[in-house]
C-alpha cells in the first residue's frame, strides 16, 4: 500500500510537470477544462456509468458460488465496491468486498474470493476483445494485435485453469495448508468456487456476456465524458482503446489514494498508443478521471444507508 501510494504520488507529480511552475499550469487546465464541462453529456456519462455498477450487480448475482442473492441486493454492495476502487489504494476494495458479501449477504470468503477473480478474468477477456476491434477500426500498428491477442489467451487461459492452479499451489505448499483446518477449507472451497464454469456452464457464460455489456457502458460513458469536456475530438474507437488500457491498469493492484497518478498514465498511454499524446492527453486525463470519480464517489455515498437492509436476517455463514 505504501508503494502504490508513493508511486502514485510520484506519477502524479511528473505528470502535472514535474515542478511547481508546469503543475500550476496544468492545474490551472485541468479546472479551466472542468468549469466548462456539458452538464448534458455529464448526466448521460453518469447515466452509463450506473447502467454498468447494476450490470456489475448482476454479474454478482451469477458469479457467486452458491448464492442464490439477487441482483437489487446486491447493487448497494457494488456500488460501494467501485467507489472504494477510486478511493482505497492497492484493489483494497477487493478484500472489503469479499467482506461485505460474507458479513450482509452469508457468501463465504472463499467463494467471494472465488468470485473476484473470475469476474477479473472476465473483464481481462473483454479488455483483449476492445483492444482487438478497435484495432481492427482503424490501427495500423503491428504491436496492438499481438498484445490483443496476449490479453485473450491469458483470459481464457485463467478461466480454463484457475482451479488447477490453486490445486496446484496447494500441493506445493505440502502439509503447511492441510495442518491449518481454516487455512485448509478456505483453499478448497476456493479451488471448488474457481470451477464454477464446469459446474454451471450457462451462469458463467451468462456473466461473460453481461461483462461484455459492462464494458461496453463503460466506454462509452467515456465517449460522453470526452465530449463532455470539449477539449478534443477523437474517433470513437481511440477513445474506446484509451479507456480499456485505463480500466486495465485500474483493475491491477499498483494504484495509490483516489488512483491518481496511475489512472492518467494509464490514460495517457493508452492515447499515445494510437498516437494522441502531448499535454493534451495529460489534461484530458485528469478531467476524465476527476469526473469519474466523482461519480463513483457520490453513488457509494448514496448507497452506503442501504447496506443495513440488503441484510434481511443475520447470515450463518459457516467457515472461513
Amino acid at each position: 500500500m505504501v508503494v502504490a501510494t508513493l508511486s502514485g504520488v510520484v506519477l502524479t507529480w511528473l505528470l502535472l510537470g514535474g515542478s511547481a511552475h508546469e503543475a500550476s499550469l496544468r492545474i490551472g487546465q485541468v479546472r479551466s477544462v472542468l468549469a466548462g464541462t456539458e452538464p448534458s453529456r455529464l448526466w448521460a456519462a453518469a447515466a452509463l456509468y450506473l447502467l454498468s455498477v447494476m450490470l456489475r450487480a448482476v454479474r454478482w448475482s451469477l458469479v457467486a458460488h452458491r448464492s442464490e442473492t439477487g441482483a437489487l441486493r446486491l447493487l448497494p454492495v457494488t456500488s460501494v465496491h467501485v467507489g472504494l476502487g477510486h478511493v482505497l489504494p492497492a484493489r483494497l476494495c477487493d478484500v472489503v468486498l469479499v467482506g461485505l458479501l460474507r458479513g450482509l449477504l452469508g457468501v463465504r470468503a472463499a467463494y467471494g474470493t472465488a468470485a473476484v477473480l473470475l469476474a477479473k478474468l472476465m473483464d481481462l477477456l473483454v479488455v483483449g476483445l476492445v483492444v482487438a476491434l478497435a484495432v481492427a477500426d482503424g490501427s495500423q500498428s503491428q504491436v496492438l494485435p499481438v498484445a490483443a491477442a496476449g490479453i485473450l489467451v491469458c483470459a481464457l487461459a485463467g478461466l480454463v485453469f484457475l482451479r488447477r492452479v490453486i490445486v496446484l499451489a496447494r500441493r506445493m505448499t505440502g502439509g503447511f495448508i492441510s495442518k491449518r483446518p481454516r487455512l485448509d477449507r478456505f483453499v478448497t472451497d476456493l479451488a471448488g468456487a474457481a470451477g464454477m464454469w464446469q459446474e454451471r456452464p450457462w451462469r458463467t457464460l451468462a456473466a461473460a456476456g453481461v461483462s461484455i455489456a459492462i464494458m461496453l457502458s463503460k466506454l462509452l460513458m467515456f465517449v460522453e465524458l470526452v465530449s463532455a469536456i470539449h477539449l478534443f475530438a477523437l474517433p470513437v474507437w481511440k477513445i474506446f482503446f484509451a479507456g480499456a488500457v485505463t480500466d486495465l491498469i485500474m483493475a491491477l493492484p499498483i494504484q495509490g489514494l483516489f488512483s491518481l497518478g496511475v489512472t492518467e498514465a494509464g490514460w495517457a498511454a493508452g492515447l499515445s498508443m494510437v498516437r494522441v499524446g502531448g499535454e493534451t492527453a495529460v489534461v484530458s486525463g485528469f478531467s476524465v478521471h476527476l469526473l469519474w470519480m466523482a461519480m463513483a464517489v457520490s453513488l457509494m455515498l448514496l448507497s452506503l444507508p442501504a447496506l443495513p437492509l440488503v441484510m434481511k436476517e443475520r447470515p450463518t455463514c459457516q467457515g472461513p
